[in-house]
């Protein structure tokens, strides 16, 4: 299950990059839960495919030229680690920005339940292991 795990996650990175997001959103169970950091634009908690369109509505929204690049996939069994590098210009600043943001998904049943994003990988891993 976990290689299908990671196909699943990676599926829902190229339909990202392709814009189906259509194709992205049926990787997610329709109840799951979706988390961005408290000083993100968007922070809080998200619930459902309308949530995390609501979430990354407000993410995106804040930049011009938003990419999400894929460094690595790692197996954790039920989760999959995303090394990601988010990079784009400030819609208001103006400003170029990259930033490594490594995204926590667990799965079940071949669909995504929940995905919580972190700056740190060590607390992402923390998060990974005491939800085994």
């Amino acid at each position: 299950m976990s290689q299908e795990n990671i196909e699943t996650v990676r599926r829902v990175y190229d339909a990202y990059a392709a814009g189906d997001f259509e194709l992205a959103l049926s990787c997610f169970d329709p109840e799951v839960e979706f988390s961005q950091p408290a000083d993100e634009p968007g922070a809080g908690t998200y619930h459902g495919h309308d949530g995390i369109v609501e979430a990354m509505t407000k993410w995106t929204g804040a930049w011009s030229d938003y990419r999400v690049e894929v460094d690595q996939l790692t197996d954790l069994g039920d989760h999959v680690l995303a090394n990601t590098r988010h990079s784009g210009r400030g819609k208001s600043s103006g400003v170029e920005s990259e930033q490594r943001i490594f995204q926590l998904y667990t799965l079940r049943g071949g669909r995504i339940v929940r995905t919580r994003m972190y700056y740190d990988e060590g607390e992402a891993l923390n998060e990974a292991g005491s939800t085994e």
